[in-house]
């Protein structure tokens, strides 16, 4: 009798030795260490290296304040807020 190849569930779909999968949840991969967990079962089966977690949090929030910094050492955050703020005094059509 011909085995069944993929196993469904309301989350999604895998093939009985998990190399091969799909999901509905969104976001799963934004988790470290199930990221890590996941792609390092993947690098043993190839013989590779396991690599460590990494904190991808903390990754992009230095990015993020290392151009906030930028930001804050290039632009006149003042005059950007008064040209918002300033009263249209442009003609409008009648």
């Amino acid at each position: 009798m011909h085995e069944k190849f993929f196993t469904a569930s309301p989350e999604g779909i895998t093939n009985k030795n998990f190399s091969l999968a799909g999901t509905y949840i969104h976001g799963i991969f934004d988790n470290d260490e199930f990221r890590a967990l996941w792609l390092n079962n993947i690098r043993r089966s190839k013989n590779y290296e396991a690599r460590n977690i990494i904190n991808t949090r903390s990754v992009r929030d230095n990015i993020f304040n290392e151009i906030a910094k930028l930001l804050n050492q290039n632009l006149d955050i003042n005059f950007i807020l008064e040209l918002i703020h300033r009263e249209d005094t442009t003609p409008q059509p009648e």
